[in-house]
């Protein structure tokens, strides 16, 4: 969870991001959050995001469905409706 806040590393740390979706740690969703302010890797932390189902970024999500990449975008939209999706189960 260090490395992937690290900038030093680049987009290195793109993996990083998505491997956190895997962990069954609570901290990984605090550690997502605070990398959408990230440019380098919003768009893997929001894609983990919807993996791990967080529905504490939803309104965070919403947001980034406006993000000027399209493909972040696009994520943040699928990350909202998987959110959604669990929440009816």
């Amino acid at each position: 969870m260090q490395l992937v806040g690290d900038k030093e590393y680049g987009k290195a740390r793109e993996m990083l991001a998505l491997a956190l979706a895997h962990m069954q740690d609570p901290r990984a969703v605090t550690v997502l959050l605070d990398l959408l302010e990230d440019e380098q890797v919003v768009g893997h932390a929001v894609m983990a995001l919807g993996k791990l189902k967080a529905p504490a970024a939803r309104v965070r999500l919403k947001e980034l469905t406006q993000h000027p990449i399209d493909w972040v975008g696009k994520e943040a939209k699928k990350a909202l409706a998987s959110i959604d999706q669990s929440e009816l189960h």
